[in-house]
């Protein structure tokens, strides 16, 4: 029986692993949360679990120079801090969870040389806490660090829940033809499960095993709700010629190279479709 604490039980990803975990290996892993706010993990007795899995941060908020070190403080500080903790009691694993956004590319393909350069105080924070995390790594204290792209699925926040708001109403879409990486949260918390039974470190890339066309994305959102939507090529030129970071965002091509997210055990338990069902909380079409 492994013996987790989750660092961030307020966490969209937080609940999500609970969930999974309960439901699925009750019987191999002992799962306790603990919230990061106003110093409660620092109540807890770290020396009793096997791994501390780190899913607090800041996200999803409009970045400005005056929230810098906010992400700073609870993406980067908070994350080192709870690893040293972890470390001092004698851990033996420590999970954190950073993000695809450490790369700072809003377009292109990701591969294990890609550099991360990160261009935003979120993707900054996460690489300054995954350095200052693997400084305390030595052969008695693992590391596994986790950089998913964008997380999604039922109750989930973000560019997810965005989409699926638009695609419920507009009547049109722009063709697009793109790519993206990208991860439900039943396929996230399989790999952090594997990641805890199999001791493992390392660096990981997750993503499902489908890459995602965002206007297929619409019009399957559209479907579920019984909204027709049409896709217009048009569109597409006159995004084309804006190049705003909020279209690049959505319109662009962006994906890991699919060997880097290949693991030797499948935590791919759900494929595209029926993840979005879930996501949109309907059964099956038939």
């Amino acid at each position: 029986m492994k013996k987790v604490l989750v660092v961030g039980k307020n966490s969209y990803v937080g609940q999500e692993l609970n969930k999974w975990i309960t439901n699925k290996y009750s019987s191999q892993i002992k799962l306790d949360l603990v919230g990061s706010k106003n110093g409660e993990w620092e109540t807890i007795e770290f020396s009793k679990y096997d791994s501390i899995i780190h899913v607090a941060g800041i996200a999803h908020i409009r970045e400005k120079k005056s929230n810098e070190n906010i992400y700073k403080e609870i993406n980067t500080n908070l994350a080192e801090s709870v690893a040293k903790k972890a470390k001092k009691a004698g851990v033996k694993q420590f999970v954190f969870l950073s993000s695809m956004s450490v790369y700072g590319l809003t377009t292109g393909v990701i591969t294990r040389n890609t550099k991360a350069i990160p261009n935003s105080y979120y993707g900054k924070s996460k690489l300054e806490a995954e350095h200052k995390i693997k400084n305390l790594v030595d052969d008695n204290f693992t590391l596994a660090i986790v950089r998913p792209p964008m997380i999604y699925g039922l109750g989930c926040k973000g560019n997810y829940q965005k989409i699926s708001k638009m695609s419920k109403i507009t009547p049109f879409f722009p063709k697009v033809n793109n790519s993206r990486s990208m991860l439900h949260i039943y396929n996230l918390t399989e790999l952090l499960s594997i990641i805890i039974l199999n001791q493992k470190s390392g660096y990981f890339f997750p993503q499902n095993k489908e890459y995602v066309d965002v206007g297929d994305l619409v019009i399957t959102i559209g479907e579920i709700h019984f909204h027709k939507i049409y896709l217009i090529r048009g569109l597409k030129k006159i995004i084309n010629n804006i190049r705003l970071n909020v279209f690049e965002k959505v319109f662009g091509n962006l994906i890991y190279e699919k060997e880097m997210s290949l693991l030797d055990e499948d935590y791919h338990v759900i494929d595209y479709y029926n993840s979005v069902v879930i996501s949109e909380k309907q059964s099956k079409l038939n």
